[in-house]
């Protein structure tokens, strides 16, 4: 019983590092202002990242997963279904961003509400594609997506909560 916790604990933590991912892939560029820069900006003044960063992202977890020809259907799958929640996570992003400063407190709380529901969804949806890949990892394999998972944790946790 131990170790199918700690497996599925870290199956988790490690779809929960793939789905943070998402946040890399851009947002519909209906709302954003042209730039010659990769980076562009949003109306909010925030930065959005360049459209090309999500498949570099997903390229990148698999070169330091080392994902090997027998493991590649399994890695694919997760890969799809990150790019699927991507896409629907990107159109209530979009939406958001449209709506701007029209939006009433009610109105924008309630929207953040459905984009976190779908990102609840998301990770549903991509969690049991992670525990099958998980399975198949090497011990090493699965060293490497735990420190990576914990990598994007500390990155995470500075960006939202360092305010120098």
């Amino acid at each position: 019983m131990k170790l199918f916790t700690i497996h599925s604990g870290r199956a988790i933590a490690v779809a929960g590092f793939i789905g943070a991912a998402l946040a890399t892939l851009p947002v519909s560029n209906s709302w954003a202002q042209p730039s010659d820069s990769p980076t562009k900006t949003m109306s909010s003044g925030k930065a959005m990242r360049d459209p090309g960063d999500g498949e570099r992202k997903i390229k990148e977890i698999h070169d330091k997963l080392r994902i090997t020809s027998a493991q590649e259907e399994l890695w694919n799958n997760v890969a799809q279904t990150m790019r699927d929640n991507a896409k629907t996570f990107q159109a209530g992003r979009a939406d958001m961003m449209s709506r701007g400063k029209t939006m009433t407190v009610v109105d924008s709380l309630k929207l953040r509400q459905g984009m976190l529901e779908q990102y609840s969804s998301g990770l549903k949806q991509l969690v049991p594609q992670v525990e099958a890949l998980y399975a198949v990892l090497s011990p090493e394999q699965k060293k490497q997506a735990d420190l990576i998972m914990a990598q994007h944790h500390d990155k995470d946790h500075r960006r939202h909560y360092d305010y120098k």
